[in-house]
C-alpha cells in the first residue's frame, strides 16, 4: 500500500499541491501535518506504526518529512530495516524501482557513526592524558576492608555492611567474589 505524507508550507499552506500530486501516486492514505514550521514527530511516528511490510512511504519532498540530513538517514534506515519503501518524488528517489538510495543512506549512517566513535575514542583518550579514566570513583581500600571484615564476623547484614561503609552492594559482591577466586585459584 502507498501511504502519503504531506505537510504544509509557505507555499501550500493548505496541502492542495501535495495532496494532488500524492493522490496520482495512488496513495490510500495521506497522514497530513498542519505545521509549517517543522515536522511533527508524533505524526511522522503514527505513519511509521502504521506501516507493513512490501508498503511504501511517498512524499513530495524530503523536507516535508524531515527537517535534516541526518532525518533522512536516520528514517531510511529505518525503512529499509521494515522492508517498506521511499519515494521522494522532486528528488526522483523511489526505492521500489532501485534501492540504491538505501544503500547510500546506509554508508552514510555508517560513516556518522564512526565519526561519533572516533569523537568519543579521542575524547577518552585526551581525559586520560589529563589523569582522569571516567566511570565511577574507586571505593577506598579500607573501606572495603572494613566491608569485608564485617561480611566474614556474620554478625551483619549486608544492608548494615553498606550503610555503615559507604561501599556499595555491588563493589562489595564483586570484590567478595573476586576474593573466592583468588583463594580457588591459590
Amino acid at each position: 500500500m502507498e501511504l502519503g505524507y504531506a505537510r504544509s508550507s509557505v507555499d501550500d499552506p493548505e496541502l492542495k499541491e501535495q495532496l494532488e500530486v500524492l493522490r496520482s501516486y495512488k496513495c490510500g492514505y495521506v497522514f497530513q501535518d498542519m505545521n509549517v514550521e517543522k515536522v511533527s514527530k508524533k505524526e511522522v511516528q503514527n505513519l511509521i506504526n502504521n506501516l507493513n511490510k512490501g508498503d511504501s512511504i511517498v512524499v513530495c519532498r524530503f523536507d516535508r518529512i524531515t527537517n535534516s540530513i541526518r532525518e533522512v538517514i536516520n528514517l531510511s534506515v529505518e525503512l529499509e530495516k521494515r522492508e517498506v519503501n521511499f519515494v521522494s518524488i522532486e528528488e526522483n528517489v523511489d526505492t521500489r524501482k532501485d534501492n540504491s538510495f538505501y544503500h547510500v543512506m546506509r554508508n552514510l549512517y555508517k560513516f556518522e557513526q564512526d565519526i561519533k566513535s572516533e569523537k568519543v575514542k579521542i575524547g577518552l583518550k585526551k581525559s586520560r592524558a589529563r589523569g582522569r579514566n571516567g566511570g565511577r570513583p574507586k571505593v577506598i581500600n579500607n573501606k572495603v576492608a572494613k566491608a569485608l571484615e564485617m561480611y566474614d564476623s556474620r554478625e551483619y547484614t549486608i544492608e548494615e555492611i553498606v550503610k555503615e561503609t559507604n561501599v556499595s552492594q555491588a563493589t562489595l559482591y564483586r570484590r567478595i567474589k573476586e576474593r573466592e577466586e583468588k583463594k580457588s585459584d591459590g
